[in-house]
């Protein structure tokens, strides 16, 4: 991973021979690979940069939609071809309250560009930046939890992961972020208000590991099941546990809850929470 110091060169060189009236022409050498001057495709729509910038006024409007490019190309190799591509994030403004997020990437073909389409990230969101590493694109920005409203600060450290496949860029599931560690219910925040919170602190834990599978305690039982990471999306599949009985148990409530889930968000302070199904509640771990 590393940033492209881009700049250039370009020699005109003009040759008059006056020898039989015969003039040459130097030929037009050929563009140099640079993201800020390549296409990249927004929902089926290319769209040029040039130096960084692409500017479109639909025919009969007076509103333009700007396309920028944020921050710094990031260098890196994501088609497997031995020679460095690029990251990029880029924003649009539409000319209305919105101001949308993408990330994309540009390919070097032989020199040339060959921009991907852009995924949106979300609008108005806090952009950081992006990376390259072992092929795959990050982009690392902060949102808001589900149900926010727009005007609430970003505060959600999210990191998204993007790789290649026959020229388009393509979102890559993973729970590598959060996995072989122990995280500790904190609390559930129920959008009526309400906090349920453990009686015994530490009793309730969670661990998700490289192969999917998760393992976790509660204030009676050790439990196991499976994780899945689909379409931006995490689920939880059948839970097992041991069959002890413990008068006053919250363990109904906490794996019910966490059967719910729909998706995971990293917190800026490291703490990890899951988003329930219907925007219901959020779980808290450390």
């Amino acid at each position: 991973m590393h940033k492209y110091p881009w700049f250039g060169t370009i020699t005109i060189g003009i040759t008059v021979a006056l020898v039989a009236c015969q003039q040459s022409a130097t030929p037009v050498p050929p563009a140099a690979f640079d993201p800020e001057n390549a296409t990249y495709t927004f929902d089926g729509r290319p769209i040029t940069l040039v130096n960084g910038k692409a500017v479109e006024t639909a025919s009969g409007s007076e509103v333009a939609v700007t396309t920028t490019m944020f921050g710094q190309p990031m260098g890196g190799d994501l088609n497997g071809d031995g020679t460095d591509d690029a990251a990029v994030m880029l924003v649009r403004d539409t000319g209305g309250s919105g101001t949308f997020y993408y990330v994309a990437a540009d390919i070097n073909q032989a020199g040339l560009n060959q921009g991907t389409n852009a995924i949106l990230l979300g609008d108005r969101i806090a952009p950081q930046n992006v990376e390259t590493a072992s092929g795959q694109v990050i982009a690392n920005y902060a949102d808001r939890n589900i149900g926010e409203p727009m005007t609430t600060q970003p505060s959600l450290g999210v990191s998204k992961y993007f790789t290649v496949t026959a020229g388009q860029l393509v979102p890559v599931q993973r729970l590598s972020t959060i996995t072989n560690r122990a995280w500790k219910w904190i609390h559930t925040q129920m959008n009526s208000g309400a906090l349920v919170s453990p009686k015994k602190a530490d009793a309730f834990t969670v661990t998700f590991h490289d192969d999917g599978s998760v393992t976790g305690t509660t204030d009676c039982n050790s439990f196991f099941g499976r994780a899945t990471v689909a379409d931006g999306k995490l689920s939880f599949g059948t839970f097992g546990a041991t069959m002890m009985y413990c008068e006053g148990s919250q363990q109904d409530i906490f794996l019910q809850d966490l059967s719910n889930t729909q998706l995971y968000l990293m917190n800026p302070d490291g703490s990890l929470v899951l988003q329930l199904k219907m925007d219901s509640a959020t779980m808290l771990f450390r």
